[in-house]
Formats: C-alpha cells, sequence, structure tokens
C-alpha cells in the first residue's frame, strides 16, 4: 500500500521553540499547504503531536479526510477486529508523517473509532 509521505520537515520551524503558542500555527500552516489542514484537532506537546482521530475501519485504501467535530476522519481498509483498523492507522500515520512505527501510539481510545494519537518526536 502506498501511503502519501510529508517528511519530517513538515513541522521544523526556525522561529518559536516547539511547543510554544507561537510554532503551532506555522507547524498547522506547513500541513495545509500540503493539503491536510489538522486545524481544531491537534495540538503540541513539547516535540510530540497529539491528534484527535474518527476511524472509518473497512473504508477503502487508507485515505485521510477532512477535520469534522474536532477529529480528523481517517479511512482504513482493515476490519476492526483485535485491534486490526488501530495497528493499520498506527502504521499509514507513522508512514504520512514521516516518523518511525514505534513514534506513533494511541493515548485514548484503543478500542472505539474515536482515538487520541501521540506522535513522538514530531519537531
Amino acid at each position: 500500500m502506498k501511503y502519501p509521505k510529508l517528511g519530517r520537515d513538515i513541522v521544523k520551524t526556525s522561529a518559536p521553540a516547539a511547543g510554544s503558542a507561537a510554532a503551532l500555527p506555522a507547524a498547522l500552516r506547513q500541513l495545509a499547504v500540503r493539503g491536510l489542514d489538522l486545524g481544531t484537532c491537534s495540538r503540541l506537546e513539547g516535540s510530540d503531536l497529539i491528534v484527535c482521530v474518527k476511524v472509518h475501519a473497512r473504508g477503502g485504501q487508507f485515505r485521510l479526510g477532512q477535520v469534522v467535530g474536532g477529529h480528523l476522519q481517517v479511512h482504513v481498509a482493515a476490519a476492526p477486529e483485535n485491534g486490526k483498523a488501530t495497528e493499520e492507522l498506527l502504521r499509514a500515520m507513522a508512514k504520512v508523517f514521516g516518523v518511525r512505527a514505534g513514534a506513533v501510539s494511541v493515548i485514548k481510545g484503543a478500542f472505539t473509532p474515536h482515538k487520541v494519537i501521540r506522535m513522538v518526536g514530531i519537531c
């Protein structure tokens, strides 16, 4: 399966330190330029990016949708059985954001469609 690769340079800024309130808008603007507007569903905590997602399992191939109701809509092909959809979500998000697979984890909602995920070392 091919995933769009955004790379680590997306959220790197030469301006304020990562995690500061001024760094967040710059990081999100750079993502929006590439067609991924995280808007109200994300925040930076230090060098980590926290994103609220709603997973649509059995949604065909992997794709990122729009932000609806404070959650990024994410479609994955895997069925929501035994955590397969969650595993595919984590692998795909790591690939899209250019971080290693182990750097992406579920903070909240491991067995529900609404999840909060953390990507460590994104900036």
